[in-house]
């Protein structure tokens, strides 16, 4: 059944009254997606709630409409991937956004753990919700923020159903050899995070095993 309340990826606010909710849209309100619709509609668009919706850092989940073996993504050359390309090794997927605040945060981190792992059968992936015709935002971003992680684009809030990330950003799956997921971190994930997983899967895996379901929000 489709989700129609879009949730936050930060901390919780309670619900303000009408009046006060058309003015005070932020990336920790709690919305609630078809009151939002009505109240679009007085400015006689829809278009309008879906940018305000995603200008927030939050996304509504459509229903699942692939495999996610069967994914595939733009690299900034405009080359496409599919996930199935990298069977065989360990694979970190990260979904971002530049509009997203958390993000911004993440990003720089993720890059740093991908060095620390070049040398271990782990890939470092980060694809962007950002429009994908329009990758010169994307760009800019790695630039200032000397990101060196492979970055694509073409993820959609489809794409996060298909792997069972929810509705926020950012999200992280981590991918067994086979392609099966292992782990799934919603929200902004920690260095902790991310090196207690990776670690575990390089391992003879003999200890416990970390959350399967990290959700930080």
């Amino acid at each position: 059944m489709l989700n129609m309340n879009i949730r936050p990826h930060t901390r919780n606010i309670r619900p303000r009254p009408r009046s006060e909710a058309t003015r005070n849209l932020s990336a920790s309100s709690i919305l609630d997606l078809p009151r939002f619709h009505r109240i679009a509609a007085r400015f006689n668009t829809f278009g309008m709630a879906a940018f305000l919706a995603l200008s927030i850092g939050c996304l509504p989940c459509p229903a699942q409409t692939s495999p996610p073996s069967e994914l595939s993504f733009t690299d900034l050359s405009g080359k496409s991937h599919s996930l199935s390309d990298y069977h065989g090794e360990i694979v970190l997927l990260n979904f971002w956004a530049t509009w997203c605040l958390p993000c911004r945060d993440e990003m720089p981190m993720l890059s740093k753990i991908s060095e620390d792992f070049a040398s271990q059968d782990i890939v470092f992936l980060a694809v962007s919700l950002d429009d994908a015709k329009s990758p010169s935002k994307v760009l800019r971003f790695l630039e200032k923020k000397k990101i060196t992680l492979p970055v694509f684009t073409g993820a959609t809030p489809a794409t996060l159903h298909n792997f069972q990330l929810g509705e926020v950003v950012p999200a992280t799956i981590i991918l067994d050899r086979d392609g099966s997921p292992v782990f799934r971190i919603m929200g902004q994930a920690s260095k902790k995070d991310i090196c207690s997983r990776v670690d575990w899967l390089l391992s003879d895996r003999s200890t416990k095993s970390p959350k399967s379901l990290l959700k930080n929000f």
